[in-house]
């Protein structure tokens, strides 16, 4: 699994897209999304410390004034939303009076995971029609819907709809715990993801490698 634009790399790691197809996929998605809001009149919000049966009353307040949606389901308490840039003083005003511990403005070009995106994911899906994608080798789980994709067809729609639709990766943690899995990589710099899914099972081990000889070392572990 991969989270987001990480997505693209899952695909690669699992044998269903070529590394220079994805690598292009990547370019023209960011390029396209790039173009899709006009600067500054979208962004990205996260919002941390709400539970759901909190937040939603939030969120249905909030869309009186303008566009928002939810972008990201990262973990029980953590969401990402997409919304219009005006939006946001009322939004960290309103969300820490309900208790939110941090509302925190992301550095990203535009409104992702959104409707924002509806006119960009027409463009993008003609760019797709002509990839080629591979059954995967190995399971893979998207972020659409939370569950295995293994159809090429399939894939190609999910990573459409990905773009217009909230990543659920608090889904994707749930279900590859509750299918018995307690040790997980994660690939890339940082260690978010890790973090992510140890607040949310502490029983789980969780490992960040970051660089190509952390990568190699974890291998001939795993081996």
């Amino acid at each position: 699994a991969g989270h987001s634009l990480g997505e693209y790399s899952a695909l690669v790691a699992a044998g269903s897209i070529d590394f220079s197809e994805a690598v292009f996929l990547v370019r023209k998605r960011g390029e396209i999304m790039q173009n899709a809001v006009p600067a500054g009149n979208g962004t990205m919000v996260a919002v941390i410390g709400l539970r759901e049966h909190q937040f939603n009353p939030l969120l249905q307040e909030l869309s009186v004034s303008g566009k928002i949606e939810i972008a990201n389901y990262n973990s029980s308490d953590q969401v990402v939303l997409s919304l219009e840039k005006n939006l946001v003083p009322l939004l960290m005003e309103k969300a820490k009076s309900q208790g939110a511990k941090k509302v925190i403005e992301l550095r990203v070009s535009a409104p992702f995971h959104s409707s924002f995106m509806r006119e960009a994911a027409r463009e993008f899906q003609a760019i797709l029609s002509q990839t080629s994608l591979s059954q995967p080798q190995v399971r893979f789980v998207s972020n659409v819907s939370a569950d295995y994709a293994n159809d090429p067809e399939e894939i190609r729609e999910l990573l459409n709809q990905q773009m217009v639709l909230p990543v659920q990766w608090k889904k994707i943690m749930d279900r590859l715990y509750q299918e018995g899995y307690r040790k997980f990589v994660e690939i890339g710099p940082g260690n978010v993801l890790s973090k992510l899914f140890k607040r949310e099972y502490d029983q789980v081990e969780t490992r960040s490698v970051q660089s190509v000889s952390a990568l190699t070392e974890w291998i001939k572990e795993a081996s």
